[in-house]
């Protein structure tokens, strides 16, 4: 990624300092765009979550999404995420004020049980060369949210087109 991030914020709260850094790998492959996105997050100077974000091959990172209606608030562990998606793209302990949290949506497949002291993510992106020749991103994101018993606390499953 290089030596300078691409982003570099900091933000103060009653909580502590929070650093955000962010490196960016983009590298266009015909009409294909392959693209790598590390963002990490310290809590007075501690990682305190971290994400990563690539459509790059060799990273194989496609989370089976369709198994999310599997997710059993107040029921299903960390293990049993694993079992169902893999090792996680992202983490972050909360609090946290870069990755967000999964909350109360009309969404059915999105909902909210109790406090959480960590958040999972898994996220997939493509992006191409458009017809008229600009960058056409889309991505899906799974955030689950666990309480202190390490079970599914929440849920959030988004999906958008053309970022």
């Amino acid at each position: 990624f290089g030596n300078s991030p691409l982003q570099n914020q900091v933000k103060e709260t009653t909580e502590g300092r929070f650093d955000l850094i962010s490196y960016q790998y983009a590298k266009n492959q015909g009409r294909k765009i392959l693209m790598r996105l590390v963002i990490a997050e310290f809590k007075n100077g501690i990682l305190n979550g971290y994400q990563v974000m690539s459509n790059v091959p060799e990273d194989h990172i496609k989370p089976p999404f369709e198994m999310r209606n599997k997710i059993q608030v107040g029921v299903t562990t960390q293990n049993g995420i694993i079992q169902l998606f893999g090792e996680p793209m992202g983490i972050s302990k909360l609090p946290a004020t870069f990755l967000g949290k999964p909350e109360v949506s009309k969404d059915p497949t999105s909902f909210l049980v109790g406090p959480m002291t960590d958040v999972w993510y898994y996220i997939a992106i493509k992006a191409h060369i458009g017809a008229r020749l600009e960058a056409e991103v889309s991505m899906e994101s799974l955030a689950v949210g666990f309480n202190d018993k390490e079970k599914v606390a929440a849920i959030t499953y988004e999906a958008s087109s053309k970022l």
